[in-house]
């Protein structure tokens, strides 16, 4: 295992299409223990608010900055600062859009072949027509579905992940990812750094939304290149995938508040989650999934078994799946079973880490779900790494983020990251949360 860095964000940046390349190139040049991508300095006391300039179409992120509380009313919604940091980095080719005109030009290149697939891309009723890339190209800037794109896309996608096991078989190499939680600009880092479908082949281990402001643009983005490139993407549900946890973490009041007031894009996409698959194995080695194991299930066999479309049970198999934790020290449990704080879920030990692998000849479990400081950590003697892809978490817990690869010889390596440029630059920090779900 090898914890890199690469100190000059540039030589990522270049080559955002031809990752392969890129990270051979990395593997054979970089040495010592390092991590990828510069780290930059972390604030954790300050709230960036617009000056009230009457010029506001000349407004410049980094200029008319003052510091103040925000009430939790205004923190509710997608105050002015982030709408003002979403128009500065549509304009600034820095950010975004450097992959945008990358994309562009391959889907561009291969126009004529796309077209000539379009014309059989049809929905349910075979009436419609789309085209995957226009959407990618829209939510790259950052930019809405419309409503009929959404229920489109969401067709789509159940098309695809209906057909899939609960538990997806993945080849490697492959690029892992944790909690992406709604925080855009971070997920476009983490493509200007891992690079774009279908040059990688990505695994995200679920919790799309909530908590950040971006939740129906993460999440649709990361459909698309489902839908796009079924083979090269494969997404998992988290515990935050359910009605019920978006009801109350942001991802319904978000939906109502960016289609004026109308909750069908909530129930389109909600729809969906219930299609999620629930874990994946990596090269029959690596168990992926969102939270951990369960005391209910033995094998994968019994996981392939399990009803999963529907909504989130409170308890049993499959909510222990996206719910639980590794124990640490600190729970104080060696062997068995401990009810989880968090009301859901369970504590699962280290022996029954080594039972679970032993049992289905695996290598370790690998998966997301709790904050870590420094984007990954191990536990349970190195048997289970927790993969977290959200940096300054919630905008104010100062935590970078991380990916994993593991390459055609099973070799595992992290990569880890900061905020994307301009919300690093300015600064910005929201509210407390009271517990990190």
């Amino acid at each position: 295992m090898k914890n890199c860095e690469l100190s000059k964000r540039d030589l990522i940046f270049n080559n955002v299409i031809n990752t392969k390349n890129n990270l051979k190139r990395l593997n054979k040049n970089v040495k010592g223990d390092l991590t990828y991508a510069e780290k930059k300095p972390k604030d954790t006391s300050l709230i960036i608010e617009e000056d009230k300039d009457e010029d506001k179409d000349n407004y410049n992120i980094y200029d008319n900055l003052s510091v103040k509380e925000l009430s939790d009313e205004e923190v509710s919604s997608e105050n002015e600062y982030n709408k003002k940091i979403k128009k500065n980095v549509l304009n600034n080719p820095i950010n975004n859009q450097n992959s945008i005109e990358l994309y562009t030009k391959t889907s561009i290149n291969d126009e004529q072949n796309y077209k000539n697939i379009n014309e059989q891309n049809n929905n349910s009723s075979g009436k419609i027509s789309y085209n995957v890339d226009e959407w990618i190209c829209k939510l790259l800037k950052c930019e809405l579905l419309k409503i009929e794109e959404v229920k489109l896309m969401c067709d789509l996608l159940i098309d695809i992940l209906k057909n899939e096991e609960n538990c997806v078989r993945i080849n490697v190499p492959v690029t892992v990812a944790g909690d992406i939680h709604g925080q855009f600009f971070d997920l476009l880092e983490l493509f200007h750094i891992g690079g774009l479908p279908p040059d990688v082949n990505y695994l995200f281990l679920g919790d799309y939304v909530d908590r950040g402001y971006y939740s129906c643009e993460c999440f649709c983005l990361v459909a698309c290149f489902k839908i796009k490139y079924p083979s090269r993407v494969t997404l998992l549900r988290g515990n935050h995938e359910s009605r019920q946890i978006t009801k109350v973490y942001g991802f319904y009041d978000e939906c109502i508040r960016k289609y004026n007031n109308n909750n069908i894009v909530w129930k389109y996409l909600t729809d969906v989650f219930d299609y999620l698959p629930l874990t994946a194995i990596i090269n029959d080695e690596i168990f992926c999934d969102h939270g951990g194991i369960s005391p209910c299930l033995q094998t994968i066999d019994e996981i392939n078994k399990l009803d999963r479309f529907k909504e989130i049970p409170q308890d049993g198999a499959i909510c222990d799946l996206l719910w639980s934790d590794p124990a640490g020290p600190e729970d104080e449990i060696t062997e068995g079973w401990k009810p989880s704080p968090r009301g859901a879920g369970v504590l699962f030990s280290e022996e029954k880490t080594e039972s679970f692998l032993r049992m289905n000849k695996l290598s370790c479990i690998c998966r997301a779900h709790q904050l870590v400081q420094d984007g990954f950590q191990w536990m349970h003697n190195d048997k289970v790494v927790t993969i977290f892809s959200a940096p300054n978490y919630c905008y104010r817990c100062g935590n970078c983020a991380s990916l994993m690869l593991v390459d055609e010889f099973m070799e595992k390596d992290f990569i880890t990251f900061n905020t994307a440029p301009l919300r690093a630059n300015a600064q910005a920090l929201r509210r407390n949360v009271q517990y990190m779900l």
